[in-house]
């Protein structure tokens, strides 16, 4: 059965996207496939034609593919799955490319069929949100939930509070009871995690936030924060956003 969803594939060798399209289309089913011959290409296409999933070679040239990944998350109301793939196994980059936004780093040569579940769990919320047959981890699940969420409201994956925001949303989804110890406990917690201290993780934080409400979509703001987009309240705190993200989307999962 062809799946609809749009896949771009960014990489310089033409024998590996030869195979990678054919793997897809003929074990994944996926029928819309664009190929990119370098960063530049890349960045133009996704541009034009705005592909559900992309999947990134490390090794670009023109523009390599940290700069992509940011250049996307910035973009406003597109959230694609974005997977970066290598033939070397650097912490690293791959640090650097979670850390700019994308959803899943994968060493070649590929293993297909982990690749053909990646792209499904991934692009899970553009299907309609139906379940996958498979079990899939909780904390991946929710963390990938997460990391759409706050890309969708605008918070920009390069700064520091936008990892400290998703660590503390997945804390207080765990545990609601944290986030009326936010001071005492959810910063100090965040802070060790990240060897920093539990003021620089508030002020990021704060800051993650006040980006958002400059740069942010105002309809995903609204249907988050409604009440305060609206009614002239003002950014909610950090206790506030914190919470009100997390509460959504346990309700969602009904999450336990």
């Amino acid at each position: 059965m062809e799946k609809m969803l749009k896949v771009m594939i960014a990489d310089e060798d033409p024998m590996f996207k030869e195979v990678c399209r054919e793997k897809l289309k003929n074990s994944g089913g996926y029928a819309r496939i664009e190929e990119a011959v370098n960063g530049e290409d890349a960045m133009m296409k996704i541009k034009g034609s705005m592909p559900d999933v992309i999947l990134l070679d490390t090794w670009l040239s023109r523009v390599d593919s940290i700069q992509i990944i940011k250049a996307v998350r910035a973009m406003k109301n597109y959230t694609p799955a974005i997977i970066l793939l290598s033939l070397v196994n650097n912490p690293n980059c791959f640090a650097e490319a979670t850390e700019a936004g994308a959803d899943y780093c994968m060493l070649k040569p590929l293993d297909y069929d982990s690749l053909t579940e990646r792209i499904e769990r991934l692009t899970r919320s553009l299907r309609g949100g139906t379940p996958m047959t498979q079990s899939v981890p909780a904390k991946v699940d929710m963390e990938t939930q997460v990391t759409k969420v706050i890309h969708q409201i605008g918070v920009p994956a390069h700064i520091k509070g936008y990892q400290y925001l998703r660590t503390a949303i997945m804390m207080t989804i765990k545990d609601t009871d944290i986030i009326n110890s936010v001071t005492k406990i959810l910063y100090p917690t965040v802070a060790k995690q990240y060897a920093t201290t539990s003021s620089r993780v508030e002020r990021a934080i704060r800051h993650a936030i006040e980006v958002a409400w400059d740069r942010g979509d105002v309809e995903t703001l609204n249907s988050y924060f409604g009440y305060t987009v609206s009614g002239g309240r003002g950014k909610p705190t950090n206790s506030e956003f914190i919470a009100m993200i997390a509460d959504n989307l346990r309700l969602q999962n009904k999450y336990s």
